[in-house]
């Protein structure tokens, strides 16, 4: 009985190590040349979300709750910051980093990637939308309709306002957030459950056995 409890516990662990084993997932690469990317000359000041509702045709839902959200925002640092991490907010501040490159005073580039680990939540789209400002450049915006984006997959964004402008800041837009465990975070949660139910069944003997002691 303990060989068995003992190999369905290493079983358990190594199914847990295949996944905290398994490579990185790919990098979503955006610049202003690229598929679906959509430039708009909107002005020096902050438009979201009602330009997100313009420049993809969207209409507020039935109830507040499927209005556009703000689950991540990155504001490129400022002059005095000392690196090229972002000030980060939004629903998903906490599992999301942004770092932001090619220029510390006028960054041209920023890599957005998901640090929740196996048991944080994503951000679950298709209905997710992305917004990278300067807004003293023509265009001021760009947008970028993330449907096909799995929330944990890196988003490299590059030459973006070369030569003139900077990012100021990225933000992605979206209805209806589901706070999901990642896949490999289920299997793990499962598989803890397997061994706590294992660990509470303590084998007994036969009544028998102990009226012969």
């Amino acid at each position: 009985m303990k060989q068995q409890t003992w190999r369905a516990i290493a079983g358990s662990l190594a199914l847990v190590g295949a996944f905290a084993a398994a490579p990185a997932h790919a990098v979503l690469s955006l610049d202003p040349s690229s598929t679906g990317v959509i430039a708009q000359n909107l002005g020096l000041l902050n438009c979201e979300p009602d330009c997100i509702y313009t420049t993809f045709g969207l209409t507020n839902g039935p109830s507040p709750a499927d209005d556009l959200r703000l689950y991540y925002q990155s504001d490129a640092p400022s002059r005095t910051a000392g690196n090229g991490a972002g000030i980060d907010s939004g629903l998903f501040a906490a599992n999301y980093d942004t770092t932001f490159a090619n220029s510390f005073f006028n960054p041209q580039a920023a890599l957005i990637d998901y640090v929740g680990g196996l048991l944080g939540p994503a951000i679950a789209c298709p209905d997710c939308y992305l917004a990278i400002k300067d807004g003293n450049q023509d265009p001021s915006y760009y947008f970028y309709d993330l449907a096909a984006w799995n929330g944990r997959e890196s988003i490299l964004l590059h030459d973006f306002w070369p030569g003139a402008g900077s990012i100021t800041h990225i933000a992605i837009w979206g209805r209806n957030p589901a706070n999901n465990i990642p896949e490999p975070g289920t299997l793990m949660l499962g598989g803890l459950g397997l061994l706590a139910l294992m660990g509470a069944r303590r084998p007994t003997r036969p009544e028998a056995d102990d009226a012969a002691a």
